[in-house]
């Protein structure tokens, strides 16, 4: 293909390999175990040709995104003239432009749904100056579906493309931090990190992340659950994580607890944050003031959600309300979202 000829529209066949690469790269993002060194380390050397650059001096392994943050940082405080450009922004500034002017917009986009978001949607469920390896399998599967189908330029992406085997990585002007992929990942039917037993995504060195559905938590709320006091439940300041906590608990126990007195229930139908019965209580938590909180549910996802809500208020819908930012007065929707 020359430089001049654009791609407007996809032929059957081009299609027809849209999901192939989509599952191709969705496999390389999501892969566990050891990383061939040998293979990465070559394509590291790839990567700064392709980029115009000097070859490495050493190449360090460590064994995980939050070792190599340490490792990145104490190579800051090498002298300035250690560092370069950013390998991965310098070769994708100049593909970038060379995909932009050879594709069609809807071509761009076309490609961007398949590929770069149902791939993203799912890896990025998963720093500074670094490359992300596996994790930047959306971006990377979104030029290597071009590069398959004869774009001119994308050959500059070879070392990236081939680096997508390890975990993350921070390229400098004399060497270069790898890591690891993780050992073991867990995710629900959903794709979203997720292990109701132990830790959703660990590390060689045990560096690990605890989920439950796509939220980030402690090892204590999946683990012991039935240890933490519900006063420090109620009192968690992010609703997500509280979502959570009162799930993995039990509201029965939290509110047994809390000598929960009900003050007002109500029930309005299909809305959102409407569905079914709603519920506000007065809870004691400790010797802190009383607590009120409403609890609703969302139809959309069928999750209850807890929200302390001011102590003067004695309505469900008043609760609501203020959520809102309204008074009860002002609080008349057709349709909530």
């Amino acid at each position: 293909m020359s430089p001049t000829d654009r791609v407007m529209k996809l032929t059957p066949e081009q299609e027809a390999l849209l999901p192939v690469v989509r599952d191709e790269w969705l496999a390389k993002g999501l892969a566990t175990g050891p990383c061939d060194r040998q293979v990465v380390e070559q394509a590291v050397r790839c990567a700064y040709k392709c980029a115009g650059l000097k070859l490495p001096r050493f190449i360090v392994w460590l064994s995980s995104p939050f070792a190599g943050v340490f490792g990145a940082w104490f190579l800051t405080r090498v002298p300035k003239e250690f560092f370069g450009a950013s390998v991965r922004a310098q070769v994708w500034a100049q593909v970038g432009a060379q995909v932009w002017a050879q594709v069609g917009a809807q071509v761009r986009a076309q490609v961007g749904a398949q590929v770069g978001a149902q791939v993203g949607a799912q890896v990025g469920a998963q720093v500074h100056r670094a490359g992300y390896g596996q994790h930047d399998a959306n971006w990377l599967g979104f030029y290597d579906f071009f590069r398959r189908i004869g774009i001119a330029g994308i050959e500059k992406l070879n070392g990236l493309l081939a680096l997508a085997v390890c975990g993350w990585w921070w390229p400098f002007q004399g060497g270069v931090i790898l890591t690891e992929r993780p050992t073991q990942m867990h995710r629900d039917e959903q794709g979203r990190l997720h292990n109701s037993a132990g830790m959703a995504l660990q590390y060689p060195d045990d560096w690990d992340i605890w989920a439950w559905h796509g939220v980030r938590v402690t090892e204590e709320i999946i683990m012991r659950p039935e240890k933490i006091p519900a006063a420090r439940i109620l009192q968690e300041p992010n609703v997500e994580v509280r979502r959570v906590m009162i799930e993995r608990a039990g509201i029965d126990r939290i509110l047994k607890e809390s000598n929960a007195v009900l003050l007002h229930s109500d029930n309005f139908g299909k809305r959102e944050m409407d569905d079914g019965e709603r519920r506000l209580y007065r809870l004691e938590i400790g010797n802190d003031e009383p607590l009120v909180a409403v609890r609703c549910q969302c139809p959309s996802t069928g999750r209850e959600y807890h929200l302390r809500v001011p102590p003067a208020t004695k309505r469900c819908r008043e609760a609501v309300a203020w959520t809102f930012g309204k008074t009860e007065a002002e609080y008349r929707p057709e349709v909530e979202t």
